[in-house]
């Protein structure tokens, strides 16, 4: 494996490199974000079943669900640098 990873929570990683963006999931952007991923098959859920937090945008244009508030992964992604 190369790549810089970062731990979602619940044995869930991700390629710290792929990411493109971070948004908080409390909009109704985000939302409808969301549902357009789910609907074209775009959408990885690594929340386990918990209440997602924020979304990560990859440079594949998938949807990530993450169940970290957004501020606790970005602390983590400043980290792995």
């Amino acid at each position: 494996m190369t790549g810089k990873y970062v731990d979602l929570g619940h044995g869930n990683f991700i390629d710290a490199t792929r990411i493109v963006g971070v948004i908080g999931f409390n909009s109704s952007p985000a939302r409808k974000l969301k549902k357009l991923a789910t609907e074209e098959g775009r959408k990885i859920d690594s929340t386990q079943g918990s209440r997602t937090k924020c979304l990560i945008i990859t440079d594949s244009d998938h949807i990530w669900l993450c169940g970290l508030e957004r501020d606790k992964l970005l602390q983590k992604l400043t980290k792995n640098q």
